[in-house]
């Protein structure tokens, strides 16, 4: 009866991998991967051994495949527990379940990065004297301001709406366009900024550089951050959060810039000796348009919002 019995338990384990057991699986994969890289880098050819590449690369393979399908197999019960664990949390419940929340939160993280950025371009473009790093501090400084004033908006707003109810909700509505009006005229800004980091580019035929394998892990990234960015964009727009909307809008300039860069160091690395400019000249003139397009399109949106909301009030 029991060796009837043991079949059926492997079965069911490699119907749903769990447990110590795949934890091994785990460690033998990497195991045997690292040795397949081994053996790739340091190849016997010749050696009586060498049949034993054949085999470590199989059993590699092999070993993978079912690592993959047993992490696929483990993802629906694990993003259960996740969502479990987090709805507990009344801050990571409200990421859970608000989008303009997990938006909010997000920008924090942005607004860090971008102040960053910043400061690390101001001080070499001081010590090296540099346009071209006095012009990308100046670009992430304008969304460093942008990012935190958003960020100043929605936490006051916020306390209005914890302190009041219904009379929270028109100051709260103004205040959300107001800041989205600004982050606009400062989208019109930030073209100056590329502008002359563009120049600088043309002039000396230079670009931004990514060198090796982080040329591809660039473009990965460039991708997916584009992709997420109109897609958050369209989202953001069919809400009336104009403080979510403001940061969609301004992730969607930050993206396009990055595309712009992308390009250049893709041309720097797979053809070195190529006269880039007027390809560079070319794309960071688009970019700074259509950075121009979104800016003035919010002033427009947030001016016309406005003006409905006055006319409401004095009705």
């Amino acid at each position: 009866m029991s060796e009837d019995k043991k079949p059926n338990k492997f079965t069911a384990w490699i119907k749903n991998p769990r447990g110590f057991p795949l934890a091994v699986v785990y460690v033998a994969t990497a195991g045997a991967a690292a040795g397949a890289i081994l053996l790739t880098v340091f190849p016997e050819d010749g050696s009586p051994l060498a049949f034993l590449a054949y085999i470590v690369y199989i059993v590699a393979a092999a070993l993978l495949a079912f690592s993959v399908y047993a992490t696929i197999r483990a993802v629906p019960g694990l993003k259960r527990k996740a969502v479990r664990a987090m709805k507990k949390n009344e801050l990571t419940n409200n990421m859970l379940e608000s989008y303009d929340f997990r938006t909010i939160v997000f920008a924090v993280v942005s607004f860090v990065i971008s102040a960053g950025y910043a400061a690390v371009n101001l001080t070499i473009s001081i010590l090296d004297r540099s346009v071209w790093y006095g012009a990308l501090a100046g670009y992430y400084m304008l969304l460093a301001l942008m990012r935190g004033g958003v960020l100043i908006v929605s936490r006051k707003t916020a306390k209005m709406r914890k302190i009041e109810t219904a009379d929270a909700e028109l100051p709260a509505k103004r205040s959300h366009l107001g800041i989205y009006r600004k982050c606009g005229v400062l989208l019109i800004i930030l073209p100056v900024c590329l502008t002359v980091a563009v120049s600088e580019m043309v002039v000396s035929n230079e670009s931004f550089v990514h060198e090796g394998i982080m040329i591809y892990a660039t473009a990965a990234y460039t991708f997916y951050k584009i992709v997420m960015s109109c897609v958050n964009f369209f989202k953001a727009g069919r809400g009336d959060n104009f403080a979510v909307k403001a940061i969609r809008n301004i992730n969607l300039a930050d993206a396009l810039v990055s595309v712009f860069a992308l390009q250049s160091a893709m041309f720097r690395e797979f053809t070195p000796n190529a006269d880039m400019r007027a390809a560079n000249a070319v794309m960071g003139g688009l970019i700074c348009l259509a950075t121009a397009a979104i800016g003035i399109a919010m002033i427009a949106t947030a001016t016309v919002a406005l003006r409905k909301l006055r006319e409401g009030t004095k009705e």
